[in-house]
């Protein structure tokens, strides 16, 4: 099923605030992390293909800013990312290629410390 553009574009919106502000308060309290994992987690493996694309874009922009917490969740991107670029939707292959750069600067910035 193809995605409204405007719904695309409101979950999108929201999913990026949402990543932003995860980061924001894992920074301030690291307790937040591990039901944050759950949460996002849990959004993509059981709310479609609207969930897996909101997740992954929650994932961007939660890593565009919050590096410290990137490697405890590689197990579980892997498997989102491979959900993503296997779904035929373009939304939710352009969240996680998205997601894929976001992880790839991660790590090469973590290599070079």
């Amino acid at each position: 099923m193809l995605l409204d553009k405007r719904k695309n574009e409101i979950s999108n919106y929201i999913a990026e605030v949402i990543g932003n502000l995860a980061a924001n308060l894992i920074v301030t309290d690291d307790q937040i992390w591990p039901e944050f994992k759950k949460v996002v987690t849990s959004v993509a493996t059981t709310q479609g293909e609207f969930g897996l694309c909101c997740a992954l874009t929650v994932l961007w922009n939660f890593y565009s800013t919050e590096l410290r917490n990137f490697k405890e969740i590689i197990p579980q991107l892997h498997d989102l990312l491979r959900l993503g670029f296997e779904n035929p939707e373009l939304p939710v292959a352009y969240a996680a290629s998205r997601c894929l750069a976001a992880y790839s600067l991660v790590m090469d910035h973590s290599q070079h410390k």
